[in-house]
């Protein structure tokens, strides 16, 4: 699933166990509350195809130190700014047991764009954030709030890949948050590929929309 944000509508694979990694570095300012924060973390995602193919269980945790200034002083803050647990299940492909019937006698009937690509692979998430005493969250947090998805995933000729997360977490606290994030990834060759994505989160406590792509 990385680098982007979104994950994609398939397992694994049935008794494959995957761990995904990354560090990131930040800085942030917030000019209508004087605050500033700057610092470093992780993210973790732990991934294992479980009993059959379309069955996954997902650890995703994200641990992050930094250094958070206000105008009363500095305070150093450290923890687990993420912890959920949940499971992944792919209800639908379109392309299983499929067979194409190739045409040997026109180039173009043979790569002519096919209509049925717009058909999805469609899968579902539920899963449960856990507080674990994260300094990042509101004291009022249940220690454990639900979140949810449904994940599609488009595959297009010539390699691109298109994957669509709705989602609504953090259900249970005073602040649940609604978004979205909607991933377009191009295969160049065996090793290189490129991602454009858009995400949207919207809640009483915080709202925004992200812009971000990468190779």
């Amino acid at each position: 699933n990385r680098p982007g944000k979104s994950q994609s509508a398939f397992s694994v694979g049935k008794n494959v166990f995957q761990v995904e990694s990354g560090l990131y570095a930040f800085n942030e300012n917030h000019d209508l509350l004087a605050t500033e924060s700057n610092g470093f973390g992780t993210d973790l995602s732990f991934r294992y195809g479980f009993m059959k193919e379309e069955l996954e269980l997902i650890l995703d945790l994200q641990y992050q130190g930094d250094m958070f200034k206000t105008i009363s002083g500095t305070q150093s803050r450290s923890g687990f700014k993420q912890t959920t647990i949940g499971g992944k299940y792919l209800f639908y492909d379109p392309n299983k047991n499929y067979v194409e019937k190739k045409n040997i006698h026109s180039w173009k009937a043979k790569y002519k764009f096919k209509w049925r690509e717009f058909i999805p692979s469609l899968a579902g998430y539920v899963g449960l954030n856990l507080k674990l005493g994260n300094p990042y969250t509101f004291k009022s947090d249940a220690s454990i709030s639900p979140k949810l998805a449904i994940i599609t995933q488009n595959q297009f000729s010539g390699g691109i890949v298109v994957v669509t997360n709705l989602i609504v977490d953090k259900i249970s606290t005073d602040f649940p948050t609604y978004g979205y994030v909607l991933t377009i990834t191009k295969g160049f060759n065996e090793r290189w590929s490129g991602f454009i994505e858009n995400q949207g989160l919207k809640s009483d406590f915080y709202s925004d929309a992200i812009l971000r792509g990468g190779a």
